[in-house]
């Protein structure tokens, strides 16, 4: 049976090794020279602790190293020497030399590892006294750059090119002083290689780039919701979810290559994180914050809905219902299959994403947060019972459930795209017909297919006002209009008569119009979702007065984030009300800002890959 969750730490015993030498380092920084080898032991252990946690060591697909490439620095943080390791002598099989050997257990280290590698050094060069591990790399050139620019070095995925995970040095404060690469000394190296093979050796701890995120649909209960038609008085249609699969949301598109910080300062970056008195574990080797690629605001690159991703750059990457529904890499199932050991089917990985509290509680929050999609659709039944039973006998559109839209302050259903049309040509009066010098005329309901269109809002229309993806409106169609019996439009233009029509004054009626209609949430083919945002381990808030003296919670820095090597669970336990509507299944999700009316339920376990910590969350707003 597979395990679900788990943090990988790597600490490990390497010994370098290769060509024997007579130079033997006896003392200090030493310039070489002539070209020498020389072999030093490196201890590599998979594992990570938190004393008010369990461990999971998770799959070994997740664990496995397929290649290792050391570099060494004089103490500048110049590269001096390299030494790469390939699969065929790594053995993770544990067939001949240099074993891992794995534990087993949920604990503080999963696997540990010993090799046997040289260490080639040019005449003129020093002796190394750092160095820095990369596990699965994708780049030896970006890896050998100076330690100046590895700690601000980005990448665009967490994987290498055979798809394992990649890893390298973790990095956390101890003493309040910042530890990235790992120090080494001159009685490290050993002029032979069984010198090394009995020496202590020196240990790395090895993080991956990647979070881990799986969830579970533990509903239990039928999730339905009971409407009242808006074309029937007294006639109610009952709603069921199906959820389909599930993806993440708000992606970074980069990821440093190292644990990245705002500032070396340790009591800098404590002040900044309020009431989390354990962010960093130097017993453990680790940190458990970090700075993602967009960690810095900036209001201009996070969009307030879909439509402003035609106008910006924006700083992460969003996904369509599409993408989840697919299952392509974008979206998941909520159940693991057990029988397969390569992948686990409810869980996607991602590049880290961590805000400070001015992003946590912007107003664009929800944009700028790494998030769990729920995809499902709606299917619509004319009875609780037959909700309930969950039969066939739902509503449909040809082969799909049902569209509908929901419309009115009393959040009534309309089924279908006539019914809503309906509604909102009959609750305008800026167009009309007349018959040569009669009277305008409202128009009839064969006239509406014929005049109007179901559209979402263009910004022409709203102005600066932000529409979210899955509200609609009606508007007057484009080109030429022609009505049977020998009418034609008129519409009522700012000085309160009606005038005839023509396709000149389509914008102004069409503005017009929203303004008396205004919109309604569509669910084609029933589609719909709801989103939680991920929640890290800095579960604090801060209350603030406001000048009316109501007290506002702010989240504070590291309440939310997905952070390199953890591993985050949600368990959807209950879900109450509407999900957020799909217009077209093709645009790009952008949570509102604004509240849409759904509840969702949920336990949150995160774990940071052998660290746990278990949230117990009740969402009682649309998105949290």
């Amino acid at each position: 049976m597979k395990k679900k969750h788990f943090l990988l730490s790597l600490m490990a015993g390497a010994i370098l090794t290769g060509c024997s030498s007579n130079e033997d380092f006896t003392d200090g920084e030493k310039i070489l020279d002539k070209e020498t080898t020389n072999y030093l032991r490196v201890n590599i252990a998979q594992g990570g602790a938190l004393t008010r946690a369990a461990f999971d060591n998770g799959e070994e697909f997740e664990r496995k190293i397929n290649s290792l490439f050391f570099v060494f620095y004089n103490v500048n943080g110049s590269p001096i020497a390299t030494q790469e390791i390939g699969a065929n002598d790594i053995n993770w099989n544990n067939s001949g030399k240099n074993d891992w050997t794995h534990n087993g257990e949920d604990g503080n280290i999963s696997d540990t590892r010993s090799l046997v590698i040289p260490v080639n050094l040019a005449a003129g060069s020093t002796v190394p006294s750092k160095m820095m591990v990369f596990a699965n790399y994708i780049s030896k050139s970006q890896s050998g750059d100076n330690l100046s620019v590895i700690s601000s070095s980005k990448r665009s995925d967490y994987k290498d090119a055979n798809g394992y995970f990649t890893m390298n040095n973790s990095v956390y404060f101890e003493g309040g002083t910042k530890k990235m690469e790992v120090p080494v000394t001159i009685d490290d190296f050993k002029p032979k290689a069984d010198d090394a093979t009995k020496s202590a050796g020196i240990t790395v701890h090895l993080e991956r780039l990647a979070a881990k995120v799986t969830v579970n649909d533990h509903t239990t209960a039928p999730i339905t919701k009971a409407l009242e038609s808006g074309t029937t008085t007294g006639k109610k249609y009952f709603l069921r979810f199906v959820p389909v699969a599930w993806g993440l949301n708000a992606l970074e598109k980069e990821t440093y290559l190292v644990k990245n910080f705002s500032s070396n300062s340790y009591s800098e970056i404590d002040n900044n994180l309020t009431d989390w008195n354990d962010w960093n574990d130097d017993t453990n080797k680790r940190c458990y914050w970090g700075r993602s690629v967009s960690y810095t605001p900036d209001a201009t690159k996070y969009p307030r809905v879909s439509d402003d991703l035609d106008e910006m750059t924006a700083a992460l990457d969003y996904v369509s219902y599409n993408d989840i529904t697919a299952k392509s890499g974008k979206g998941a199932a909520f159940t693991d299959d057990a029988t397969t050991t390569d992948k686990i089917e409810n869980v996607l990985y991602c590049m880290e994403n961590t805000v400070p509290s001015t992003i946590s509680n912007a107003e664009y929050k929800n944009s700028a947060i790494t998030s769990a999609i729920i995809a499902g659709y709606y299917r619509v039944f004319e009875s609780n019972d037959a909700a309930t039973a969950n039969g066939d006998n739902y509503l449909k559109n040809g082969e799909f459930p049902a569209t509908f839209y929901i419309y009115g302050q009393g959040s009534e259903i309309y089924i279908g795209d006539a019914e809503i049309m309906a509604k909102l040509a009959t609750g305008q009066n800026v167009i009309k017909k007349k018959k040569g010098t009669g009277a305008p005329e409202s128009l009839s309901t064969a006239d509406y297919a014929k005049v109007f269109e179901l559209v979402h809002p263009s910004k022409d229309i709203r102005g600066n006002l932000k529409v979210g993806e899955s509200y609609i409106t009606l508007q007057v169609k484009s080109g030429a209009i022609t009505l049977d019996d020998g009418y034609s439009l008129v519409y009522l233009d700012n000085t309160g008569t009606y005038q005839n029509y023509d396709t000149g004054k389509r914008k102004n009626a069409n503005i017009s119009i929203y303004q008396q209609v205004g919109r309604a949430e569509k669910f084609y083919n029933g589609q719909s979702y709801y989103a939680v945002l991920i929640k890290h381990l800095n579960g604090t808030t801060t209350d603030v007065a406001g000048a009316d003296g109501e007290i506002t919670k702010t989240f504070n820095t590291g309440y939310y984030g997905v952070l390199r090597n953890h591993s985050y669970t949600i368990n959807i336990n209950k879900i109450e009300g509407i999900g957020v509507g799909i217009n077209d299944p093709e645009h790009k999700i952008v949570l509102p800002t604004e509240n849409v009316g759904y509840n969702v339920t949920t336990t949150l376990n995160i774990l940071s890959w052998n660290v746990v910590a278990e949230q117990d969350v009740d969402l009682d707003k649309p998105i949290q």
